[in-house]
């Protein structure tokens, strides 16, 4: 009995916050702000992340070899084209969303998924197939 005529002296004279008077309903509301708050903070996040992983024909550029044995590379972007090396001519490239495409004229589109980019290590998935290769890009001497 003592205990409750002590709280009851402590609510009257205020020793208690709001979120303690209210008692459980109080620290759910609590516990659903710091829900929110962390569920904006993952969305924002994640946007970001998606922004930033945005490809650009930049980061593509030079000589790239499925086989490094071969003195001849796959092909060769530069700028906004590609020079392949079956047909040794210079086309049109772009990427759309995360495709390569390569207009190669009276022949159509060639389209490959880019799987990976790290360094000098592309991974290409051919769109049709679904057959992914490894390419390495050319070092740049100095």
């Amino acid at each position: 009995m003592a205990s409750l005529e002590i709280a009851t002296l402590y609510a009257e004279k205020g020793f208690y916050s709001r979120s303690q008077k209210a008692g459980p309903a109080g620290k759910r509301r609590l516990m659903t702000l710091s829900m929110k708050n962390i569920s904006i903070l993952i969305f924002l996040f994640a946007i970001s992340a998606l922004a930033s992983s945005t490809l650009d024909l930049k980061q593509l550029q030079g000589a790239w070899w499925s086989d490094s044995a071969n003195s001849t590379a796959d092909f060769s972007i530069e700028g906004s084209q590609v020079w392949l090396d079956y047909d040794s001519q210079y086309h049109p490239c772009r990427i759309e969303g995360d495709v390569l495409v390569f207009d190669l004229g009276d022949l159509g589109l060639l389209k490959n998924r880019i799987i990976s980019l790290k360094c000098d290590k592309l991974i290409l998935e051919h769109l049709e197939t679904k057959h992914a290769r490894t390419l390495t890009r050319a070092k740049q001497p100095y």
